[in-house]
């Protein structure tokens, strides 16, 4: 009898079934709320993970840019370098052109009275202006003794980077057929006389502008006499620029 009283008082302890059943609700509710809880914290995470990535490939692209435009930066200020050294080698060469014209200059207005030679520094390079009434006799298109001579003082610029244009320009006296056909021909003379002096003949062209670009009043012979002119436009590498360009 005390046997089956023991196992009575043992059944006694165990729950309920529908215990059991509220138990086992309890732990599965419990499990979802946990597995749910979980991968929110899980997508957070990569969401986080993303975002530092993203962060991390724009600051990587900063970078490079700035890399690239310190690089420019530095190819720029050896181009400033590069450019101040060629300016300085091409006022060296021009300086020294000057030189040589200045003189001629002098020597025509001191064999001409009242003729006015110039030497400017233009867009197309040189400009090298001579009175005609020191290259030739009223009417002609033959250089006169001082004509060559004054040609003959530019030949010895010889150097394969220069170009020079003749240019011929006439006052207003005289028809315009009349006055472009002698500015063509001066232009040819002076051109013909520097080749004769050793310069390339490729290296030299020439052109008749007849009364169409005066620099002064053709209604006084002073002014007359200044349009009267053969200019010489010299270009080239050594002076930064060349005929055409």
């Amino acid at each position: 009898m005390s046997a089956r009283s023991t196992k009575r008082s043992d059944a006694s302890w165990l729950p309920a079934p529908s215990a059991l059943l509220a138990c086992a609700l309890a732990a599965a509710l419990g499990g979802c709320v946990s597995a749910s809880t979980h991968q929110r914290t899980v997508d957070e995470v990569v969401r986080l993970e993303q975002k530092v990535m993203d962060r991390d490939r724009s600051i990587a692209a900063l970078e490079e840019e700035r890399a690239k435009l310190l690089s420019e930066i530095e190819d720029l200020r050896d181009a400033r370098q590069s450019l101040r050294a060629d300016v300085a080698d091409r006022e060296k060469k021009i300086q020294g052109l000057r030189g040589t014209y200045d003189e001629l200059v002098k020597d025509l207005e001191a064999e001409v009275a009242g003729a006015e030679a110039r030497l400017e520094l233009i867009t197309e390079g040189l400009l090298f202006q001579l009175p005609q009434d020191a290259l030739f006799a009223p009417g002609s298109a033959e250089l006169t003794a001082t004509g060559r001579k004054a040609v003959k003082d530019l030949a010895p610029q010889k150097n394969a980077e220069i170009k020079i244009e003749v240019q011929g320009h006439t006052d207003s006296t005289g028809s315009d057929e009349l006055n472009q056909t002698l500015s063509e021909q001066r232009a040819d003379t002076v051109r013909g006389y520097l080749v004769q002096q050793g310069l390339s003949a490729d290296s030299i062209t020439a052109k008749g502008f007849g009364k169409t670009s005066p620099v002064a009043d053709n209604t006084t012979a002073a002014g007359r006499q200044k349009n009267r002119r053969v200019e010489l436009v010299v270009s080239g590498e050594v002076i930064g620029v060349r005929i055409g360009n």
